[in-house]
């Protein structure tokens, strides 16, 4: 349940970008309260099996009073929903929270990022109640209907993550699967954050698996279609190579990089890591 509750936490932890516009002074008040709401009720979630009922009463009666006292702030109001619902999971009262769910969804139908989270508690719902089928198909339409959304790129690895964990064939078949989907994503999305974002994924699904062949050719990937990004890989770069006891192909990717962008603003320290790289292999690579 750790990755689950991981997840769950990503949806606490994104009220912050959600509510960063609510600055004003006058707004002061009204936040100060939802962050104080959400404090409690994270060390709920810290804790849920031996948390009393009239304390989960009490944090979701402060998420109550948000909504009493600020609709017409709709980003409190609905991290304030969101946050009910998942102290209803919590509290093991999971048709309530379905139920729930259901309703607050309907009211925001062009809000993506909104419903892409009440989609994740519905599946997280079935998920800590141990219908581990039912959590799948409702992250499968996360994933499907909410593919450019934070969850969305997210719940692949997460279903990866957890079937790798109870058998590891069906674990490398979901990885599999993940990989698969990050790469039709990116295709997808030519040019776009998006592509960036899927190659990154489908990058860690690689990773989790100790592939450092793959994992290479996906750094090499990304940073050729994304040039500006180099600085970000190259301790990756160096440090897989080293695990595959392969400097030469860390020289290569360079090289590649290097063709492609001669004029890049970190071509020269790139030359002088590729040459470090070809001295240390028994190998040389031409070029």
């Amino acid at each position: 349940m750790k990755k689950a509750l991981s997840l769950f936490v990503l949806i606490l932890a994104s009220a912050a970008g959600t509510l960063s516009h609510l600055g004003a002074e006058s707004n002061y008040v009204a936040e100060a309260r939802f962050w104080k709401a959400r404090a409690f009720s994270q060390q709920i979630v810290a804790s849920p099996d031996t948390t009393p009922p009239f304390v989960f009463k009490k944090a979701r009666g402060q998420f109550e009073e948000i909504l009493k006292d600020y609709p017409d702030k709709p980003p409190l109001v609905k991290e304030s929903l969101l946050s009910i619902a998942g102290l209803m999971v919590h509290e093991k009262k999971y048709q309530e929270a379905r139920d729930f769910l259901n309703k607050v969804r309907k009211d925001y139908p062009d809000d993506q990022t909104f419903r892409a989270k009440t989609q994740f508690l519905t599946g997280f719902s079935y998920e800590k109640e141990g219908d581990w089928e039912r959590a799948l198909k409702e992250y499968r339409i996360l994933r499907d209907q909410y593919a450019k959304s934070q969850l969305g790129l997210e719940v692949p690895l997460y279903i990866a993550r957890h079937d790798v964990k109870e058998d590891s064939q069906k674990g490398a078949e979901r990885y599999a699967e993940a990989a698969a989907y990050y790469r039709r994503l990116a295709e997808e999305n030519p040019k776009t954050p998006l592509k960036f974002y899927a190659l990154n994924y489908m990058l860690a699904v690689y990773e989790e698996q100790k592939k450092w062949d793959e994992s290479l050719t996906s750094i090499e990937e990304i940073i050729l279609a994304f040039p500006k990004s180099i600085r970000l890989y190259v301790p990756k770069i160096e440090a897989f190579s080293r695990r595959i006891k392969q400097p030469e192909r860390a020289a290569a990717i360079y090289q590649s990089f290097l063709q492609s962008y001669p004029d890049h603003k970190d071509a020269t320290v790139l030359k002088k890591r590729m040459e470090r790289m070809r001295k240390r292999s028994p190998r040389n690579v031409s070029g």
